[in-house]
This record gives C-alpha cells, sequence and structure tokens, in this order.
C-alpha cells in the first residue's frame, strides 16, 4: 500500500509494495520525495535493499549511502553486502578490518554516529561520490526518536540526513514508525524546496 500526502511529501509504503515501487519513487526533477518504509522485523527489508535497491543503482551507475544505528548491524549489513555482491572479498577482512571499512564501492556503510564527521570532510573523492548517490538508506530509523532519550545528537543526524541529500531519494526503514513519522515528516517538510516558513 502506497500513499503519499502532497503538504506532507512523504511516500509511506508498507512491506507488501517493496518489490514494485522502485519505479515510483523515481519521482523526475532536482529534490527527491522521501520514503518510509515500514514493516515488522523479517518481513524483507534488508532483502529488499540488498536485491533491489542496490541493483538498481549499480544498474544506473550510481551510488548508495547505507546509515545504521550501531556498530554490530552495520558490520552485519557489511557481511551480508560482501556475501552478496563479493563472496570472495569477505574472507578478506577480519571483524575488526570491516568494522572500519566503509567503502564498498558503489555502496558505503556508515553508522549516524559517523555521518556528521563524514560531512565535514573536504575529499575530492567522496564529492565526486556523493553527486552520483542516488539512495540513502537510513536503517533503523526510529533512532531519531527512540535513541534521543540518551544520544542528544539525534536531532543533527535526522537534519543531515534530510538537507544534505536532497538529490538523493531518502528511504527510511522501521519496524516502528509511530514514534519517528511526525518528526520525520516535520524535518523533511522544512527542507523541502518551496516550503514556506
Amino acid at each position: 500500500m502506497m500513499s503519499a500526502n502532497k503538504y506532507i511529501r512523504l511516500l509511506v509504503l508498507s512491506v507488501f509494495c517493496l518489490t514494485s515501487c522502485i519505479g515510483e519513487m523515481n519521482v523526475a526533477g532536482p529534490q527527491q520525495y522521501p520514503v518510509l518504509v515500514n514493516a515488522p522485523p523479517g518481513k524483507g527489508k534488508t532483502y529488499w535493499l540488498e536485491h533491489t535497491l542496490i541493483p538498481d543503482a549499480i544498474w544506473t551507475n550510481q551510488n548508495v549511502l547505507v546509515l545504521s544505528n550501531r556498530i554490530a548491524l552495520s558490520l552485519q549489513q557489511k557481511i551480508d553486502f560482501l556475501r552478496a555482491f563479493d563472496a570472495s572479498a569477505a574472507e578478506k577482512y577480519t571483524a575488526k578490518g570491516l568494522i572500519e571499512e566503509e567503502n564498498f564501492v558503489p555502496v558505503k556503510i556508515l553508522t549516524y554516529h559517523r555521518l556528521p564527521a563524514f560531512m565535514k570532510e573536504k575529499d575530492d573523492a567522496k564529492e565526486r561520490w556523493l553527486k552520483r548517490l542516488k539512495y540513502v538508506v537510513a536503517d533503523e530509523a526510529h533512532i531519531f526518536t527512540a535513541d534521543a532519550l540518551f544520544n542528544e545528537h539525534c536531532s543533527q543526524y535526522l537534519r543531515l540526513v534530510t538537507s544534505c541529500f536532497q538529490q538523493a531519494i531518502r528511504i527510511y526503514l522501521t519496524a516502528t514508525d509511530m514514534d519517528v513519522l511526525y518528526p520525520l515528516q516535520q524535518q523533511e517538510d522544512r527542507n523541502f524546496v518551496g516550503y514556506y516558513r
């Protein structure tokens, strides 16, 4: 089930339409509509990322940034990505080496905690990579509200995701959207071209 609100500008997807919604997300224009995918654990969000979004970006010669809320989740995503796309490379890394590695061209996998420093880095290669960024996947997007009780940087992470990646399709994955939906809508609206305060 898909729904879009022209005032809120957030496309909300259920797990049932994930495999057929790539075309819906590729909206023409300089600024992309954000997408919230709300589905319970084990219903295919990560599978969709690995088998639909990343291949789509590779096919169009573009990049994907995956953000995760924990080092352990980031490590698992890196292992899964390597197994899916370059099984022989997975064996070359130690756990520590894999935790430190972020670049799996055309995919970068970062934690939210690393995002502010990443965006401050002055690097021509990074800037070229960002110009070809098609998708920003904010996994476990409920971090913006759930972790805010003990992590004062959560609002900064949300501001960075919504403001720094306007040219990319921002995809928020969560199993618990009720707490994050309203703050996410508000922040996305603040950064949407034509938003009047």
